[in-house]
């Protein structure tokens, strides 16, 4: 009987020291850019991964793409399996994360639009500026 629970526990502690760490790291994003380009370029070998981070939900990582001009937002689990496409939503607030980090990412700074060119309406030294794009023809 001794010999028996002494086994059970070495076996125990065996499984318990092989998993735990493995299970640990698998709700952290552990992806690199080569690695997120590896697995994304059978869907769209033009896009370019700009970047790979923990996303606010554990065990997925968030994908930062470029396809053209267009900045494109995903995510791949830890495991590497899956490809989730769309938005996270934080219940409690009701406030759409994939969306917010899109707004940042696409942000522009105005400041570096030149308007050497541009066709000026009202005081040059305005407290506040518009800036209209348009297309004359």
């Amino acid at each position: 009987m001794t010999k028996l629970f002494i086994l059970l526990s070495s076996l125990m502690f065996l499984l318990f020291s092989v998993t735990t760490p493995s299970l640990a790291a698998s709700g952290k994003c552990n992806i690199s850019k080569d690695e997120a380009y590896e697995i994304l370029k059978g869907f769209d070998p033009r896009a370019k991964v700009v970047g790979v981070q923990q996303s606010p939900i554990e065990g997925l990582c968030e994908v930062s793409l470029e396809v053209g001009d267009k900045k494109v937002l995903l995510y791949i689990d830890s495991s590497k399996k899956n490809l989730v496409l769309g938005s996270i939503v934080d219940v409690k607030t009701k406030v759409n994360l994939t969306q917010q980090r899109m707004t940042d990412m696409n942000r522009i700074d105005t400041s570096q639009i030149p308007l050497d060119d541009a066709l000026l309406m009202g005081k040059a030294d305005a407290k506040y500026k518009v800036i209209v794009f348009g297309d004359p023809d």
